[in-house]
């Protein structure tokens, strides 16, 4: 949900008035057509100075999604407890649409670039985008570009050129939704395993949009594809189902998106566990409790990690039992091996004969950086197994208890140790 936003003076109803709400929202360029200091929005996005060449409907959807600046009212009693609430008169919301964040996303990597080649290559005289083109045509284009120069590359056995690596780093290519010709096949992981760490791992080989089934606050940190499941769109989908229904899960009148294969995203409990308490207690994906809330918090964690690891042995042996083509990928492995692994991905994922281009994305990627430059956000600090501190051995010993089989199956044996201070 957006953050709430005041109506423009020049709107139908001014900041002033608090008369609710009697009709539905009305069309969306209507809305920006009524509001005449709209424009001065956009002056003040990051986006506006890339978009200039852009169609003003196009410049006007991605000022709105940059804004936050939405249509769609709650209900009335809502919205009179919110504006009493923030004596911020009516406010308008509006979840946001896919396609809209990964134009923005788009926008803002072209506004970068700019930026890039001032500090780091100012000899450069070249157009860093094609002009008079929408950011979706620009990627497409950029897309053909670098498959034509991979086909040619390897017609005359040629490496690719170390200075256009250097020139356009991957962080600032643009990305593409893109239809999937079957079911889509789906990041199945339970909560805190490195799905949105792989899940940028694999838009940034492929420049590719990942899907989700759920909308989290992930927007922020430019996995744009939250809610977007159809293979219309995305080839590969997160899910943490069945520990949780997304907001995209079947409802009435909405079918279920439809599921080719899965790969499921393993990490040992211990570590999974650790970091999904700190999720909850901080509200963040990056912050950790300090020494004296834990202890503070030291009963509520052992509440929590005799249920929750239930929990990951029943998600785990869910995605073992189904009858589709399973990829069982562990965390651990991942941010060791990072390149071996996420070529794992992309070959089962697309069914890949000739993994050549894809080898090739995956040095200019992955292979030269370093695991913790690479998510979508830095994670916290730790290390494999470094959590196990935070468990009694009376709490492991009860934790261990049920899921021994299911360890044995990922190669934990060795993490099941009655006392880690020892």
């Amino acid at each position: 949900m957006g953050r709430k936003v005041r109506k423009g003076k020049g709107s139908k109803k001014g900041r002033n008035q608090n008369k609710p709400s009697t009709g539905k929202a009305e069309n969306t360029m209507k809305n920006v057509a009524n509001v005449p200091n709209f424009l001065n929005i956009l002056n003040r996005s990051l986006a506006f100075r890339v978009l200039t060449y852009l169609k003003e409907e196009e410049r006007v959807q991605l000022g709105l999604a940059y804004s936050r600046f939405h249509v769609a009212e709650p209900p009335q009693q809502q919205r009179q407890q919110q504006s009493k609430d923030s004596k911020m008169g009516d406010v308008m919301f509006i979840p946001e649409d896919p396609h809209t964040l990964l134009a923005r996303l788009n926008s803002k990597r072209l506004y970068r670039r700019l930026g890039h080649l001032r500090r780091h290559h100012p000899e450069f005289k070249g157009q860093p985008y094609i002009l008079n083109k929408t950011t979706e045509q620009i990627a497409i284009s950029e897309w053909q570009r670098l498959m034509e120069d991979y086909n040619r590359r390897k017609q005359t056995k040629q490496n690719e050129d170390e200075e256009s690596r250097l020139l356009l780093p991957s962080p600032l290519e643009l990305l593409l939704f893109s239809p999937c010709p079957r079911a889509v096949a789906v990041l199945a992981s339970y909560p805190r395993s490195g799905n949105s760490l792989l899940r940028t791992l694999y838009e940034r080989t492929t420049l590719r949009v990942t899907g989700s089934d759920m909308r989290g606050g992930l927007t922020k940190h430019d996995l744009v594809g939250e809610a977007a499941t159809g293979q219309n769109a995305v080839q590969f989908v997160k899910t943490h189902f069945p520990e949780r229904q997304g907001t995209a899960f079947p409802r009435p009148n909405k079918p279920p998106f439809l599921v080719n294969r899965a790969v499921l995203l393993v990490r040992n409990p211990y570590d999974a566990i650790e970091s999904y308490f700190n999720l909850m207690m901080t509200n963040t994906h990056t912050a950790s409790l300090t020494i004296e809330q834990r202890k503070k918090n030291e009963a509520i964690f052992a509440e929590m990690a005799l249920k929750e690891v239930q929990v990951w042995r029943d998600f785990h042996e869910f995605w073992l039992a189904q009858e589709i083509p399973l990829l069982v990928i562990r965390y651990e492995d991942l941010i060791r091996h990072t390149d071996k692994v996420i070529s794992k991905v992309i070959r089962f994922v697309l069914e890949v004969g000739n993994m050549g281009f894809f080898e090739e994305r995956i040095d200019r990627c992955i292979r030269e950086e370093q695991i913790e430059t690479l998510g979508s956000y830095r994670p916290r600090s730790g290390g494999i197994g470094k959590s196990l501190k935070n468990y009694s051995p009376e709490l492991l010993a009860q934790m261990n208890a049920g899921i021994m089989d299911t360890m044995t199956k990922f190669g934990y044996d060795e993490m099941m140790v009655p006392n880690p201070s020892e």
